[in-house]
């Protein structure tokens, strides 16, 4: 869908990736997208988000708080009050975390520097939050020579291990 090079198109700009999740409050789709043009303030390749207010979108915004640039990889969680952002940072080689709530995005960690993360492997990530509103992320380290699942937890104030690596589970770009 959309052009060459991009993923989709949605209110005439292309994305080269998103994610989309409901928010839990009002129920209606809120969008992280990687925008492919500059928009609003945004560069190419900047991470936008876009929130559905019922009637229209407020659409390709920046996150508040973000200095990164280039976000390659995005992903949503949602827990029973809140969305969870997390985005993988290409040129800094970190990701980083932010909350949505009361309609409003808040820095959680700026640059979580996971040891081995290259820029192919900021493609594997994800973030999930279990029943009790606990968020974890799945971030892939290739610093075995093999690309590793190691999952971390939120515990407040930053992301730390939670478990070991998943023993022989590897996945190779």
């Amino acid at each position: 869908v959309g052009e060459r090079g991009c993923m989709a198109k949605i209110t005439g700009i292309s994305y080269y990736r998103f994610a989309m999740k409901l928010d839990p409050v009002t129920k209606y789709p809120v969008v992280a997208e990687g925008v492919n043009e500059a928009i609003n303030g945004l560069a190419k390749r900047d991470l936008g988000v876009s929130v559905f207010n019922g009637s229209e979108w407020d659409a390709n915004k920046p996150v508040n708080g973000r200095t990164q640039t280039y976000c390659y990889n995005q992903k949503l969680a949602r827990s029973a009050d809140a969305l969870y952002l997390l985005a993988a940072n290409q040129n800094e080689k970190t990701f980083s975390f932010y909350q949505y709530k009361d309609k409003n995005w808040t820095v959680m960690q700026s640059d979580l520097v996971i040891e081995g993360v290259t820029d192919i492997c900021t493609y594997f990530a994800d973030i999930e939050c279990d029943s009790k509103g606990n968020v974890y992320a799945a971030i892939g380290d290739n610093s075995s020579g093999h690309y590793l699942c190691n999952i971390y937890k939120y515990d407040g104030t930053a992301f730390v291990k939670a478990f070991n690596p998943i023993p022989n589970a590897t996945f190779d770009n």
